[in-house]
């Protein structure tokens, strides 16, 4: 997978004014930014993205729709923006995004890696046809769409299909995309995006 230059912080998500590739981040457990994008519409329906089977962290497993790590330089709305469109081929704008969620996780893989994340976890209403999302193959080797209960009982019946974000991930997206579908809240604002 690629390596990047990326913006290192402390505990407290505080920029310590230097960079480091992905790669030393991951060795050495120093602290970074991730987004994570959580797509649904308003049927409940949840798109969900298979690792492939090279990454380093979580091959092989279910993930949110689009997920990456900040650039050095990078804001957190343009990563989401370069994400969902590398990935999965969604053009979104930045009037869509909203206000994410911010979880923190210091996990330690069997293969070695620290990775210390601050994830930028966004919930985002859409409407696609699946015939429409294009895949990265470096990235992501599936995609497909689940509605939320399916979701959520194939997680609590099988936790190891999924990808290890740190405790509690799932389970707070689980709830956050439910509250999103309840709420009366108006799309009009979501305006367009474009497939490739």
């Amino acid at each position: 997978m690629a390596d990047e230059l990326i913006d290192i912080y402390d505990e407290n998500n505080t920029a310590l004014g230097i960079t480091r590739m992905k790669s030393e981040a991951h060795r050495d457990g120093l602290w970074h930014r991730t987004v994570h994008i959580f797509l649904f519409d308003n049927e409940g329906l949840v798109l969900l993205q298979l690792r492939n089977a090279d990454k380093d962290v979580n091959p092989n497993r279910w993930s949110p729709a689009a997920a990456g790590h900040v650039t050095a330089g990078e804001s957190i709305s343009s990563t989401v923006i370069r994400e969902t469109d590398e990935e999965i081929g969604i053009h979104l704008h930045e009037t869509q995004l909203g206000e994410p969620l911010l979880s923190s996780a210091l996990i330690r893989y069997p293969n070695g890696i620290r990775n210390a994340e601050f994830k930028y976890i966004y919930f985002i209403k859409h409407r696609m046809n699946i015939e429409n999302v294009v895949l990265q193959e470096s990235e992501v080797s599936e995609a497909k769409y689940v509605t939320i209960d399916q979701l959520e009982a194939s997680y609590r019946e099988r936790p190891e299909l999924f990808s290890f974000e740190g405790e509690g991930y799932w389970e707070r997206a689980f709830s956050e995309i439910r509250k999103r579908l309840q709420s009366n809240t108006d799309d009009s604002f979501l305006g367009k995006y474009i497939t490739k």
